[in-house]
């Protein structure tokens, strides 16, 4: 079975409910779910390619941690496009229900 691939910070990261609501919508949590998966087992073909990739989340760990401090000077526009990009969603998921089906529910026509 695979293993989620998460990224725990020693900070606190504002949370995003644009990025949350997008997260939860049924195409993009269906691809991140067969992405993590696909990942899990190449990380799982060798040593060598486990080596690489536990490196290089290492490193993108290290760079979150880095640049966290940077983020609380930056919320108040984040908030700002946090609520612009909830808006902008309220507007497609409105227009476009479709974009709430799971993959294998939504047919061309739907979207015409």
């Amino acid at each position: 079975m695979a293993q989620e691939v998460a990224i725990q910070p020693k900070y606190n990261i504002p949370r995003m409910k644009s990025v949350e609501r997008i997260s939860k919508l049924p195409a993009v949590e269906q691809t991140v779910d067969m992405a993590n998966n696909l990942y899990v087992k190449v990380k799982d073909t060798n040593s060598l390619v486990k080596t690489v990739l536990t490196t290089a989340e290492t490193t993108v760990k290290g760079a979150v941690d880095i640049t966290l401090p940077v983020t609380s000077k930056l919320e108040g526009p984040i908030k700002m496009m946090d609520s612009f990009l909830c808006s902008s969603l309220d507007f497609v998921e409105d227009k476009i229900p479709a974009v709430k089906l799971p993959l294998d529910k939504i047919h061309v026509q739907d979207i015409n």
